[in-house]
């Protein structure tokens, strides 16, 4: 049985049109399959995909170029807001744009590293 990564709340980026909490991440034929619980949210192709990036959302925001704040489009106003708990992002960047997911709560940042470890072994062709 494949192991899924925990990637937090999903907040754009893919064709569902609204936020969704407790999302995984799984691979299918070549693709990455985002899902809660049976419904899938999405799929992005693992040949597509340029980066991925887990940071505080407060660094993020001061890295966000031109092109990835339209690409990322409500989500970079969510970045300019102040909080009062700590709150990681995983950014997904692809060919045609990104997809954000948000990680608050105590171990965000452990949770955000491990979806982003989860990823980075996908990418770099080694199983989950």
């Amino acid at each position: 049985m494949e192991k899924k990564i925990d990637c937090g709340t999903y907040l754009t980026g893919l064709d569902h049109p609204k936020q969704v909490d407790f999302v995984n991440a799984i691979t299918e034929n070549g693709e990455i399959v985002f899902t809660r619980g049976r419904r899938e949210i999405g799929r992005l192709k693992i040949a597509s995909i340029k980066s991925v990036v887990v940071d505080d959302k407060s660094t993020i925001e001061k890295h966000i170029t031109a092109t990835r704040l339209l690409a990322i489009g409500i989500f970079a106003l969510a970045l300019k807001k102040k909080q009062k708990h700590k709150e990681h992002a995983l950014v997904i960047e692809h060919e045609t744009g990104a997809v954000a997911f948000e990680f608050t709560g105590p171990g965000c940042q452990i949770r955000a590293n491990a979806a982003n470890a989860g990823l980075q072994r996908i990418l770099s062709g080694r199983t989950l």
